[in-house]
């Protein structure tokens, strides 16, 4: 499978509320920023993490560049995530109606 395990609070919920259902649940990813741009990011946070993590000043600028590269504030990406959000919910919900075998 080309798929990454999906965890976390929500999957586990779907888990513990419903034991005997199956569960197929999905994680979307929407970009933000170029990869490379990302990848910078990554690293700061993971360095600040590591070297310094007693650095108050440094510990809120990582977590306000990691916010920045994986949330843009703006009205016009929060309503494509809301759309692309709905649309991978009604094709899921149509294909779980189409397949017999759910």
């Amino acid at each position: 499978s080309t798929s990454a395990r999906i965890e976390g609070q929500i999957g586990n919920a779907a888990y513990d509320e419903c034991p005997v259902a199956a569960f197929a649940g999905i994680g979307l990813e929407f970009g933000t920023w170029p990869l490379e741009r990302m990848i910078e990011a990554l690293r700061f946070d993971q360095w600040v993490r590591l070297n310094a993590a007693s650095d108050a000043a440094l510990q809120a600028q990582a977590r306000a560049t990691m916010r920045q590269m994986f949330y843009v504030d703006t009205p016009e990406w929060q309503v494509a995530v809301l759309e692309q959000g709905l649309d991978a919910f009604a094709r899921a919900v149509a294909h779980a109606q189409s397949d017999p075998q759910l």
